[in-house]
């Protein structure tokens, strides 16, 4: 491939090729690229047609649109210039097996003016995407519920990498639907999210499997850090490991039906609800190595019919509720070992489940 990533949108002659084996290239360029590098865009746009696009400043996703039908057959990569975007309606991607790239922070995404309902970039039933190294936002605090990132029905492997979520007037990134078997969301930054930074509201009787939830950080958000909704026939295999969340005002992790997945290595500070809650069917969980520190209520709490989840490893401190608290009989079979659980407001350590086994906690 021959398709060089430059600074400020320049790009020279780019002869097809996408990434990573995908089929064709495209350039999209922001309205405030430099005038010199415009007019170079131009000429390239004569030679390449579609797949070079360039922008105006109003209703940006036009052109952005345009250039993703442009390689939509065969895949690719449709990469933004830096500057700012401006879209009026959603950013659709058409095919399987397309990454949507920017320049970093540089590339920004701005769906101040979605309408209701509308979100900023949509994947729908296509697999294999990839969205990475941009910022993005929806108004904030305009009640609309626009999402910056929807995803739904079958759009297997998709990848979320180096975004930043700069606000969103709800979900930063949403999925929901049919089911959906692979995912990852890694090196992501929320900020400033009316709604959830990540939710997962899967359709009854369909499934998530393999969604993997890594290095992101979460601050401002106005709901849940992460949240795995009920309703659907379960969430499987999902790992979220190694995520910062700061000044979240629900809980930052929230699971219903969880089953085999693994919550890893967490950093969970002044929050106002619960570090880790988990509920309602939740079956061998591994709550291990996460730091549950001034949270609003319990560190980590167990609510009802979790079986077989181990809970190893923990630091939870200055909680205003309790350390870990295993809330009710109906989960069977948990452990809960090795935790620190210090100075917490109510107690250190509720354990009410049936044939748990709590050993070498320290509880101060």
């Amino acid at each position: 491939m021959k398709f060089p990533y430059p600074t400020r949108g320049l790009t020279s002659v780019f002869q097809g090729g996408g990434s990573g084996g995908m089929g064709a290239a495209a350039m999209v360029y922001s309205d405030d690229t430099p005038a010199l590098i415009k007019a170079l865009a131009w000429a390239s746009k004569a030679i390449y047609g579609a797949r070079v696009q360039i922008c105006n400043g109003v209703a940006d996703e036009v052109e952005i649109n345009a250039a993703l039908a442009a390689i939509a057959a065969v895949g690719g990569t449709v990469l933004l210039s830096e500057g700012t975007f401006h879209i009026a309606n959603p950013v659709i991607v058409p095919g399987n097996n397309i990454m949507l790239r920017g320049l970093g922070l540089g590339t920004i995404i701005d769906g101040d003016l979605l309408a209701t309902g509308e979100h900023g970039i949509v994947v729908s039933a296509m697999a294999g995407v990839w969205l990475r190294d941009f910022a993005i936002q929806t108004e904030d605090g305009g009640g609309k519920v626009c999402h910056c990132i929807f995803v739904e029905d079958g759009a297997d492997r998709f990848k979320v990498s180096h975004v930043d979520v700069l606000a969103s007037d709800s979900d930063g990134v949403h999925v929901e639907g049919t089911t959906i078997t692979g995912g990852d969301v890694r090196n992501c930054r929320f900020r400033s999210v009316d709604g959830r930074g990540i939710y997962a509201g899967i359709d009854a009787g369909e499934v998530l499997n393999w969604l993997r939830v890594t290095g992101c950080d979460f601050s401002l958000c106005g709901s849940h850090g992460i949240m795995f909704d009920t309703g659907s026939d379960g969430y499987y295999t999902c790992v979220i490991e190694s995520n910062i969340m700061n000044a979240v005002l629900g809980d930052c992790i929230h699971l219903f039906d969880a089953h085999g997945c693994e919550i890893v290595g967490n950093v969970l500070v002044d929050n106002a609800v619960d570090g880790i809650r988990v509920q309602d069917g939740a079956t061998n969980l591994l709550i291990r190595g996460n730091y549950c520190y001034s949270c609003g209520a319990d560190g980590i709490r167990l609510v009802a019919n979790n079986d077989n989840c181990i809970l190893d490893g923990n630091r939870c401190r200055d909680n205003t509720a309790n350390g870990i608290n295993n809330v009710a009989a109906t989960s069977d079979k948990c452990i809960i070992t090795s935790n620190q659980l210090l100075g917490n407001g109510g107690a250190n350590l509720i354990d009410a489940g049936t044939e748990t086994m709590t050993a070498h906690n320290i509880t101060v």
